[in-house]
């Protein structure tokens, strides 16, 4: 039985609102860019922490058919990075502050997409802008199913992937491709949450 006299966050109403908003819009333009739905997804409240801020992110897992490749290739990408923007970066005022991760696995258990929500969760809540040619280094031990840790970002290997992503805001949406590492590439952060450095 519910508590009457629980009280609802009205932060937290207006970002699931925002999201499920964002989710409608961006699960179509998914749909034609992958030309599939996603043959599973972890949801928001499976993936996020008590303490995480207004952030909600989900991550879609979609086949991709890869000529000559004899394995299972999937496209993990967030949903629900680009519902806010990143911060301004007056070092990059260029640079897109409305981003999706990508990442091209050949499977995605739970511990990946934790860690591939994660990624794109820490700019939203620390505050800073990740792009292309950024790294971050987390002080967090890795999840059980990989050694995987440590973040790199560039553009997408897929050409399709490059393009900005028909967006359910004004602002153009990009994806970035994120790539792990099981130890920090030269010239990284010491700090998950410091800004990210390029290389």
């Amino acid at each position: 039985m519910s508590n009457p006299n629980a009280t609802i966050d009205p932060v937290a109403m207006q970002a699931v609102a925002v999201h499920q908003e964002c989710t409608a819009l961006r699960a179509a333009a998914y749909k034609e860019l992958f030309d599939n739905h996603p043959a599973s997804f972890y949801a928001f409240h499976q993936l996020r922490g008590k303490d995480d801020g207004p952030f909600l992110i989900d991550v879609f897992i979609y086949p991709l058919v890869v000529q000559g490749v004899n394995q299972n290739i999937f496209a993990a990408v967030t949903n629900g990075m680009s519902d806010q923007p990143m911060a301004h970066d007056t070092e990059r005022p260029e640079s897109p502050r409305r981003r999706e991760l990508i990442q091209y696995l050949p499977a995605c258990p739970q511990g990946r997409a934790q860690r591939l929500r994660d990624m794109a969760w820490l700019p939203l809540f620390d505050g800073f802008l990740l792009d292309s040619r950024d790294t971050i280094a987390w002080q967090l031990p890795p999840r059980d199913d990989t050694p995987w840790t440590h973040g790199f970002f560039l553009e997408p290997v897929w050409q399709p992937h490059q393009g900005p992503i028909r967006s359910p805001r004004s602002d153009e949406i990009k994806f970035i491709c994120s790539g792990i590492s099981p130890s920090p590439m030269p010239n990284c952060s010491s700090s998950a949450c410091k800004a990210p450095t390029s290389f």
